[in-house]
């Protein structure tokens, strides 16, 4: 994490990140990814470090984030979402696209946006891979898939 953030936090703020991160590696790992895809990293840090540390509070935040950025296109995000909480295998981007009616690549295009969350990966396809068993546990907790 240090490595990866080093050209845009200050070492204290670093520090801090670690400590926050109490241990729990998904957690860390997570919210540097959510932090290295920003914009404004530095704003995004100081943003995370408002809420509290929990791992759901970390994942709304993506979520929100993904949201917001999409402005009028949040339906989009949401419908991407909706599929993915209630899918049990692996889709391809093709077969998301196809499944929800959207022209070729929008799903890509979402997925992005949310990779602080989701793994893809490459066999000779682009599949939308919910690896994060966290991940899997939020999606079914929360509810958010509405």
């Amino acid at each position: 994490m240090k490595r990866v953030l080093s050209n845009h936090l200050t070492p204290e703020q670093l520090d801090i990140l670690v400590k926050r991160a109490n241990g729990l590696f998904i957690w860390a790992y997570t919210a540097q990814i959510f932090i290295s895809s920003a914009l404004n990293r530095l704003a995004r840090f100081e943003k995370l470090m408002e809420k509290d540390s929990s791992l759901n509070s970390l994942y709304d935040d993506i979520i929100k984030s993904a949201l917001e950025s999409a402005g009028d296109e949040s339906g989009i995000i949401k419908q991407v979402l909706q599929t993915v909480c209630v899918t049990r295998e692996p889709l391809t981007m093709e077969m998301m696209d196809e499944l929800l009616g959207f022209p070729s690549g929008i799903a890509q295009r979402v997925v992005v946006r949310l990779s602080s969350v989701h793994q893809t990966g490459v066999m000779g396809k682009q599949f939308m891979l919910c690896t994060r068993r966290s991940w899997n546990l939020f999606k079914i907790r929360r509810r958010d898939c509405h």
